[in-house]
């Protein structure tokens, strides 16, 4: 007969893990949320998944406990709980009562102690009893009725403990886990233990004694002298530290079964609690509605709308036609991958109006072709027919169906509406057909809104405005080793899945249309990153050209270096370490060469730079560090990432990474090719034209962040600098040593373009003094000496937080938002932290619109035959061109212009904004086509 069972929840050592591995989550209005959100997430599971007879929330007591009595220094030591932490209390304890559930505490007492008290009475009530915890401590607590469930670090799924299972994690047994803490104490808790006995001491007496009575009356047993010293002089500490260390099981406090009977789920008080904290993905989970949601929203998503697979031709065009009457599209592809070049579209739904869905199937069943062949041609028929999904057969021809979808989807009158179009639209280009007019992507206005919100899929948009639980792609083909392809799985299944999408994508719109408005991001999103799409598109399917055969010379050349500087290191260490091995290298540098530690014994490369001038060898092991992570990174593994249909790396552009509007890059992720340093730039070399005729230019605007501070702040003496085309650094260099230009050192120059581009991010003297390599005073002085030269920058900075915050938000110079929560936070700490990352969004973010602005005047110009070249690159303030050798000219002349020109019909910019445009046979061997200085 299977037992009832008790959970017993450990709150406070639930959230205390729950606060260090949650992400930071806040509400829009600074209120932190993250372990809110992850003790929902567990309240959740438990009433869906675990679901226990009985449940009890065990909570700490606000007074003294008997365990400080007896010892005043017990838990003296332990840190103050962090302040971000203690706001969200108030939250839990709402966020409880919402679940109907009364919390236990009792004065006097530890929730360890309730949670023993009670796990006691439930076992001999003939319970079940189970703990989740995130606290060691209450594996004493486990016998053959009690069990621990806790999530280990690393992982989201919880792991049980049993007896066993505490004896193979802790090296005893539950019952001997107090004489543990005895004898080697409990630091987190300040229970002293034997002085001088560690972990493995204590396990081992214990496991060669059996408990720590039997410890202390066999010391003349024990053979190493200092041990039995220390024990024979310390027993009562011991015994102390046992008492503090054992959770009590006898507590005074009643055990009334029918109080801890888990209760019915109350889904308005949830829902309204779940819109409270903004944390609306979870509305859709045991079934709640969003009844108690503060504006009004818009309907749900009604899953018995009736959407349907088509198959008819004429029924296709009825409802192509229904969209251009409205002049609307909905599209959503179904593809097997991600890759344009080798991936076939399976099917694609439409929609032009909500509950108007049609999914039209090409590729489902065994008719898909599984290699060769014409991949985007109907094949030739000779493949069985997959007798499993009847509708199969009755699939158009894919290039039938797309001939048929054709005129619609490039008819510029149509205006296309989907969620991450970018990839619908590489997609339908492998298929022939250039969208035209797209008009309206949530994925970015979803991220528009809310920048630094990371999750921008379909389901979490729609699950946040309409309480929508879709179903994932997962749902559809599983994962792991038993993922199949969209292609098999039955058409019935993919139409609800399908429809559902494009569904959810209109239904969606005009919410996100209401708050763009109401922040006043619709002309960034309508004149800026909607018109960007496209032109990432192109980008994307052009890809660049690499020279496998460089990147394999530079490989063996860096494998070089690395030997030689590791034998280098090992003549003037005396030891021969990897120094690829972290825990080599500290040994090597801590306890052979004694150097000193700067952060217990990292070695990572801030430690290191902190320790290069303490040994000869120290400068080495950087440079070889620089140079393996440059081979790994980059080296070896970009000759993989070659396409082999195109022969070219096709990088993908983000658009809704960056926080401040940065675009970013992955596979590669061209960002972060160094270029500060020469073995770094050496990798530029490989990034080639793809045939011969043809050349690189490369357009990059000058200093433009500075030149945007000089705007903002309307310092004179910056202004003028730029105005006289001066080098900025050199310039600001001689304001602040007093010198003529003419006369400024390499390390004056050096000093300035530090500070010049530190005071954008927020540097302050502590940061100075380690990129300078000078004291904490200097570098203070210097920046004093730096404001009272440039007086304009310092006033604009002192506004510009007073204002940042007061309004809890950046703000571009193009309308472009960022709300930072940390404005708003109690933590002096973090409040500073959100004045630099908005502040530097403010900057940051006028460039990356400036940027932007550019890239889709230079596309159009290439649309427009007004320039002959491909668009390749965006990397940091630079664009990358591939143009025939004879057009170099022409083409670096109208990208300059068009990047000098962006943003001055915004009526933003009064400073120059010039870029320095090069062009050669590769990205780094280029000659400079035209300068501004």
């Amino acid at each position: 007969m299977t037992k009832d069972k008790l959970l017993l929840i450990d709150t406070f050592g639930l959230i205390y893990r729950f606060y260090h591995t949650m992400p930071k989550m806040k509400t829009a209005e600074g209120i932190p949320t993250g372990a809110v959100f992850g003790m929902a997430r567990a309240l959740l599971k438990i009433f869906k998944d675990n679901k226990p007879d009985y449940l009890v929330v065990a909570m700490e007591s606000e007074t003294p406990t008997f365990r400080h009595a007896e010892y005043a220094a017990y838990k003296a030591h332990r840190d103050r709980m962090p302040d971000e932490l203690r706001e969200q209390i108030p939250a839990i304890n709402e966020l409880i009562s919402a679940f109907g559930i009364t919390p236990a505490k009792l004065d006097g007492y530890e929730a360890d102690d309730v949670i023993g008290t009670l796990a006691r009475a439930g076992a001999e009530h003939g319970l079940e009893v189970e703990i989740l915890t995130g606290d060691r401590d209450m594996f004493q607590l486990v016998n053959d009725n009690v069990s621990v469930l806790m999530s280990l670090k690393g992982s989201s799924e919880l792991e049980k403990f049993d007896r066993e299972a505490v004896k193979e994690k802790m090296g005893v047994y539950p019952e001997r886990i107090p004489d543990l803490k005895g004898l080697e104490g409990d630091s987190s808790d300040n229970i002293p233990g034997v002085p001088g006995v560690g972990p493995k001491t204590a396990t081992a007496l214990l496991e060669q004694f059996g408990n720590l009575d039997a410890v202390f009356d066999s010391l003349e047993q024990i053979d190493k002298k200092g041990l039995r010293e220390k024990l024979a002089a310390n027993r009562e500490l011991a015994e102390l530290s046992r008492r503090l260390g054992t959770i009590e099981k006898n507590a005074p406090l009643p055990f009334e079964i029918g109080a801890y009977k888990l209760p019915a789920v109350d889904n308005e008080k949830l829902a309204a609690f779940f819109e409270k904290y903004e944390m609306r993905s979870f509305i859709s989970e045991l079934g709640m509605k969003e009844e108690a949601a503060a504006p009004p929203r818009p309907a749900a998503v009604q899953f018995d709308s009736v959407y349907k697979a088509v198959f008819d031709e004429a029924e296709i065009r009825e409802a192509l036609e229904r969209a251009a009457a409205r002049g609307r599209l909905c599209v959503d592809l179904e593809t097997d991958g991600l890759d344009p070049f080798a991936d076939p579209i399976v099917g694609i739904a439409l929609a032009s109006e909500a509950g108007d869905a049609i999914y039209i199937p090409i590729r489902h069943g065994s008719t898909v072709k599984r290699g060769g062949g014409d991949l985007f041609g109907g094949g030739d028929g000779s493949d069985d027919e997959d007798d499993s999904d009847p509708d199969a057969g009755k699939q158009l021809d894919p290039d039938r169906a797309i001939a048929l979808l054709k005129p619609y989807l490039e008819n510029p009158d149509i205006e296309k509406i989907g969620h991450n179009l970018k990839f619908d639209a590489q997609m339908l280009r492998a298929a022939g057909v250039s969208l035209a007019n797209i008009a309206y992507d949530s994925f970015i206005a979803a991220y528009l809104i809310d920048p630094d919100g990371r999750r921008y899929g379909l389901k979490t948009v729609a699950a946040n405005l309409l309480g929508a639980g879709l179903k994932t792609y997962e749902d559809m083909v599983g994962k792991g080793k038993s993922q199949k392809k969209f292609s098999e799985v039955k058409i019935r299944d993919a139409v609800d899945y399908a429809c559902a999408d494009v569904d959810a994508a209109l239904r969606i719109e005009p919410e996100l249309s209401r708050r763009l408005a109401a922040d006043g991001l619709d002309r960034v999103f309508g004149k800026i990153e909607m018109p960007l799409i496209p032109v990432l598109a192109e980008m994307e399917w052009n890809g660049v050209a690499l020279d496998a055969s460089a990147l394999a010379g530079m490989s063996e050349d860096f494998a070089a270096r690395e030997r030689a500087l590791s034998a280098a290191v090992a003549e003037l260490s005396g030891a021969d370490v990897n120094l690829n091995s972290p825990k080599q290298v500290a040994e090597l540098l801590f306890v052979k060469l004694g150097l000193r530690k700067v952060k217990k014994e990292s070695t990572d490369i801030a430690v290191l730079e902190q320790l290069k001038c303490d040994h000869p060898a120290v400068p080495l092991i950087i440079k070889f560090r620089q140079a393996s992570k440059l081979r790994g990174t980059y080296i070896d593994a970009l000759p993989a990432l070659i396409n082999p249909r195109t022969g070219r790396v096709h990088t993908s552009f983000n658009q809704t990474l960056a926080a401040s509007g940065r675009l970013s890059s992955s596979n590669p992720n061209m960002q972060n090719i160094p270029v500060r340093s020469e073995e770094g730039r050496e990798i530029r070399r490989a990034f080639i034209p793809g045939s011969k005729g043809l050349a690189l230019v490369s357009a990059d605007y000058s200093q433009i962040e500075i030149r945007l501070l000089a705007e903002m702040s309307g310092d004179p003496s910056l202004l003028e600098a730029f105005r006289n085309r001066e080098d900025i650094h050199a310039s600001v260099a001689a304001q602040v040593f007093g010198v003529p230009v003419a006369e400024v050192t390499q390390d004056q120059r050096r000093y300035a373009k530090t500070i010049n581009f530190g005071l954008i991010y927020g540097m302050r003297e502590f940061r100075l003094s380690q990129e300078l390599g000078i004291s904490r005073q200097q570098a203070a002085d210097f920046i004093e000496t730096y404001f009272s030269r440039f007086p304009g920058v310092r006033d604009f900075i002192e506004k510009t937080n007073e204002k940042l915050l007061e309004d809890g938000f950046a703000e571009t110079l193009f309308g472009r938002r960022r709300r930072v929560p940390e404005l708003r936070s109690s933590n002096r700490q973090e409040r500073e932290a959100g004045l630099r990352a908005a502040f530097n969004t403010r900057i940051q973010g006028s460039a990356a619109d400036i940027m932007k602005l550019a890239m889709i005047d230079v596309h159009k110009m290439i649309l427009a035959g007004e320039m002959d070249a491909l668009m390749l690159l965006q990397v940091h303030d630079e664009i990358v061109l591939e143009t025939p050798a004879e057009k170099v000219a022409d083409t670096a002349e109208k990208t300059r212009r068009a990047m000098e020109a962006a943003g001055r019909d915004w009526g933003a910019l009064s400073v120059e904004l010039p870029a320095d445009v090069k062009a050669g046979p590769n990205w780094l061997d280029m000659e400079t086509v035209y300068t501004c200085y």
